[in-house]
């Protein structure tokens, strides 16, 4: 089988020397990708390219991604419907939950919710086109993007590529996206689509590929570069970090956990079947593969309680599969969730208040257990771990602060202002109601970093009498 170009190479890259490297995900994948000793030139390009894109005011990028937005959550657009096809084919995602995952993520990109990113993160949407007043300096600033912002992506999320780049072109930088072997098509599918609407925008964007220990092409990328945007595990990430030098700017979204809390009033309040659909919603959503989703949720109760909780979320899990069924298991993946599944099974055999239910070829599992020390991504695996109140949970998080990212919790008006304060303190990011935690919006402080204000460095003018004039 011949290899399909699943890159973008813009036009006036051609004339760049390059090479061709190929990934196997849903069948052979070529993506072309400057030779060695010519990154320099490819950089040239990007250069000019972002010359033009700095042309365009912060009006008319929005608008450009409005109208991108808009086409990518309409199901008959063609760029969606092929990237679906090719996404299922090398993740295994069903196609219903592709099209999910691609609205969720496509619909943060309109105008209204940019505008108030850019508002939130820099105070003005002018800010990136020219100097504006600034009646604390008693002077004016600007904000000036990267040159060049290398992205390395992970493809656990389909449609989360498109965050980086929006935040990198939204700063009027040039990019090199570089895609993650296993989900290598969506994002030249976006780019392609770009064409059509602001054609400047898709001649600053590369994606390419370049595989975990290709150092030099990694290393290479990143010389020519002014930003550095990272998603991945620890390993990955810290490779990019040696990679870097003083002067780079660094955005990093490394390994991070997400859980529910429940409190015993709040699921009492809006009763055990509904806060069961919303578990079931935060579980299964990206198949459970994305940071923001709970590996487990915390509930307030003794186990006996929880126990009887425990089959209304199996409930919940199997109407939301037959919904937006799991993506296929294959041989190693099945069998790592079935030895998981009978070690749950002999917990269950030895403590019968833990208990294990699972859906048809393993596509969810429910568990109750009685702690935390299990808790990773799982595809549609949720542990309910009792705790007889609400500093239990506190006390269960504490060990896993570090990677805390984005917690569900469901409380009460009078119980939520120290939840959320602790949750906080704990390290947390983004605090959301359960059934919620799988749809964040672009204005988040994604890991509680300001993304696109990282990005930027500003110019001030201050104790000049002509920019002082300019104001009055």
């Amino acid at each position: 089988m011949s290899a399909v170009e699943a890159g973008w190479w813009p036009a006036w890259a051609q004339a760049v020397p390059s090479e061709s490297v190929t990934v196997t995900a849903g069948g052979p994948r070529r993506f072309t990708r400057p030779a060695l000793g010519n990154w320099a030139d490819l950089a040239a390009g990007l250069a000019s390219a972002r010359t033009a894109l700095s042309g365009l005011t912060t009006d008319r990028v929005v608008a450009a991604f409005d109208e991108m937005s808009r086409r990518w959550t309409d199901s008959g657009f063609e760029h969606r419907r092929r990237a679906i096809h090719d996404i299922a084919a090398a993740t295994g995602f069903s196609c219903e939950s592709v099209a999910q995952s691609l609205d969720l993520e496509m619909g943060n990109y309109r105008a209204d919710p940019l505008r108030r990113l850019i508002l939130r993160e820099l105070g003005s949407t002018e800010v990136l086109d020219e100097f504006v007043d600034d009646p604390l300096l008693a002077g004016r600033t600007r904000c000036m993007g990267p040159r060049l912002t290398v992205v390395s992506l992970s493809g656990n999320v389909p449609g989360l590529p498109a965050l980086s780049i929006v935040r990198a072109v939204l700063a009027r930088s040039a990019v090199v996206a570089k895609v993650a072997a296993g989900e290598p098509t969506f994002l030249a599918h976006l780019v392609r689509s770009m064409v059509d609407i602001e054609p400047a925008i898709a001649d600053a964007v590369v994606v390419t590929y370049w595989g975990h220990n290709e150092t030099s092409h990694r290393r290479a990328a990143i010389e020519h570069a002014d930003a550095v945007i990272a998603y991945g595990g620890e390993e990955a990430c810290a490779a990019i970090r040696r990679e870097l030098t003083p002067s780079h700017r660094y955005v990093e979204h490394g390994h991070k956990i997400s859980v529910g809390v429940v409190s015993a009033q709040y699921l009492r309040a809006e009763g055990s079947a509904e806060v069961a659909a919303r578990i079931a919603n935060d579980v299964s959503t990206f198949d459970q593969l994305a940071c923001i989703a709970p590996q487990a949720y915390i509930v307030e109760g003794d186990p006996a309680s929880v126990a009887r909780f425990a089959p209304e979320v199996a409930a919940a899990m199997e109407r939301y599969a037959t919904r937006h069924p799991a993506a296929a298991r294959d041989d190693e993946l099945w069998a790592t969730l079935r030895w998981a599944q009978l070690c749950d099974v002999w917990q269950e055999s030895v403590d019968p208040l833990r208990s294990a239910r699972s859906g048809r070829a393993l596509s969810w599992q429910v568990v109750v257990d009685a702690g935390l020390d299990r808790v990773e991504a799982s595809h549609r695996v949720v542990r309910l771990v009792p705790v007889t109140s609400l500093d239990g949970a506190r006390a269960l998080l504490a060990p896993y602060a570090r990677y805390l990212q984005n917690v569900g919790l469901g409380v009460t008006e009078s119980e939520a202002p120290a939840a959320m304060s602790w949750i906080a303190e704990l390290g947390a990011s983004r605090i959301s109601s359960p059934g919620r935690m799988s749809s964040p919006s672009v204005i988040w402080r994604h890991d509680g970093l300001s993304c696109l204000a990282a990005l930027v460095r500003w110019c001030d003018v201050e104790m000049h009498a002509p920019a002082r004039a300019a104001m009055s």
